[in-house]
């Protein structure tokens, strides 16, 4: 549920700003991820069978593990010097 407000929210932006959000360039780097999760789920929901459960099973950790690193920022999406330090203040008494 909350993915798909989310996923709402960036549409409306996108139409307002007239701009693509996530830009296309983010877009051409996690789609190798939404692939690659589709394709797990693909083998699971339609090619396990009790004979090559194990083989499936492994391939489907394989591929969602993989897919997951296409969905981490990446190093040169940061902006050094724009970040917030917040100071924690521990009181001891």
């Amino acid at each position: 549920m909350l993915f798909n407000i989310k996923f709402f929210f960036k549409i409306i932006i996108s139409i307002k700003s007239r701009r693509l959000q996530p830009s296309s360039k983010r877009l051409l780097l996690v789609m190798p991820g939404f692939l690659l999760a589709l394709a797990g789920l693909i083998l699971f929901a339609f090619c396990e069978t009790e004979e090559n459960y194990w083989y499936i099973h492994s391939l489907w950790h394989i591929l969602i593990a993989s897919s997951i690193l296409f969905f981490l920022p990446h190093k040169n999406s940061y902006k050094r010097g724009k970040t917030k330090k917040t100071d924690i203040i521990f009181k001891i008494n």
